[in-house]
């Protein structure tokens, strides 16, 4: 039943990285129980229930202690969905995170026979949801080449019949989320705005933004240190009358990273500061000293760690400032590039495009490469 007209829910879960080796998966879903409750309101109306990307860290096994915790937060989760008409849409994150083991909800679903709105979604593609609202899928990494990702989805959008779609789950990276010197792949924020009618909820960055209809709420929980911002997700009502409703509701459980500047401080006045920064936060908690490296810092930490062993220490050292050197570097920065079936069908086209040979042997060469993918799918 379409309820496109009326307002449009939505709860939107980005970079949630399960299977992280700091931030424990129990600490997430510690977070998830409280921010996907049946006693909320807000949840028990909610339209949908987004995840654009990096549900899981890294490729997990099975004897990994949190796969049943994992399996268990999945079916809590369905159970909510199911019992309100919640619709679920995951979609495919960075290759050398999710693994496509995002997939597991699927199962999950099937062995508890879920009969809900549930898709996990792998291919750039537009969907019409069974509520009537056009979605854009694009996940990470989908071409080498961002502007051939751009011009599929054009092509994705007006195959659907459509000039806009309504929503897009995207994980990716765009130009207003670096400094302009830093020259990084990243997709045009204004050319992707214009393709959805209402909201991009993108993955991939860990600090939350928001730009024009690009909604970023960063990593579910903090991962690691220089993450001291306050995480979350996002929270949408997309109103009839125009008049809609964003919120970032912060993750109140997100694992503390604290960092302490101790430069220019005695060994004797470094301690009592420290002890009186860390009292009453939570066990586990990671905790850095900054400082110089004239302060006997590793001294310092060995003897907080044997003191406070329920904390995770680390130090950090100020960079000493540094003649320039007179050597020239280019500063295009590396890009890394997951290997996957679809870069690597991009690479070799690419080659053939290259090669010098004649139109007709790279067009004979294409065609036996797509036979061969054929044959073997």
């Amino acid at each position: 039943m379409s309820t496109t007209n009326s307002d449009t829910t939505i709860a939107s879960f980005h970079d949630v990285h399960f299977g992280h080796p700091n931030t424990r998966y129990d600490n997430i879903i510690r977070g998830m129980e409280k921010d996907i409750c049946a006693t909320d309101p807000f949840i028990r109306n909610l339209t949908y229930l987004f995840y654009p990307g990096d549900v899981f860290d890294r490729l997990l096994i099975l004897p990994e202690q949190g796969i049943p915790a994992i399996r268990r937060e999945f079916r809590r989760q369905l159970e909510i969905c199911q019992a309100y008409g919640i619709s679920v849409r995951v979609l495919e994150g960075t290759p050398s995170h999710d693994w496509h083991q995002s997939k597991l909800i699927l199962s999950v679903a099937e062995e508890m026979g879920f009969t809900g709105d549930l898709k996990y979604i792998d291919t750039l593609c537009v969907e019409i949801t069974p509520k009537g609202h056009s979605i854009l899928y694009i996940p990470d990494e989908w071409r080498t080449d961002l502007q051939q990702t751009y011009l599929e989805a054009l092509e994705a959008i007006k195959v659907a019949g459509l000039e806009q779609v309504d929503y897009c789950l995207f994980h990716g990276q765009f130009t207003h989320q670096f400094p302009p010197e830093w020259q990084v792949g990243c997709h045009d924020a204004d050319a992707w705005q214009s393709l959805v009618k209402h909201y991009l909820f993108a993955g991939h960055i860990h600090t939350p933004s928001r730009k024009g209809k690009i909604l970023v709420a960063g990593s579910y929980d903090r991962l690691r240190h220089g993450e001291e911002h306050p995480k979350g997700h996002y929270r949408v009502t997309v109103k009839i009358d125009g008049d809609d409703i964003i919120e970032f509701v912060e993750n109140k459980e997100a694992k503390i990273y604290l960092t302490l500047d101790v430069s220019g401080q005695s060994v004797e006045s470094i301690y009592g500061y420290v002890e009186s920064k860390i009292h009453g936060l939570p066990v586990n908690s990671f905790i850095r000293l900054s400082g110089n490296r004239d302060q006997s810092l590793r001294m310092v930490k060995k003897a907080l760690s044997d003191n406070y062993p329920e904390y995770r220490w680390d130090i950090i050292f100020e960079k000493t400032k540094k003649q320039p050197r007179t050597v020239s570097l280019d500063s295009t920065l590396i890009q890394k590039t997951t290997v996957t079936l679809g870069a690597l069908e991009d690479a070799i086209l690419l080659r053939l495009e290259q090669s010098g040979l004649s139109p007709q042997v790279i067009d004979h060469a294409k065609q036996l490469y797509k036979d061969s993918k054929h044959e073997f799918a």
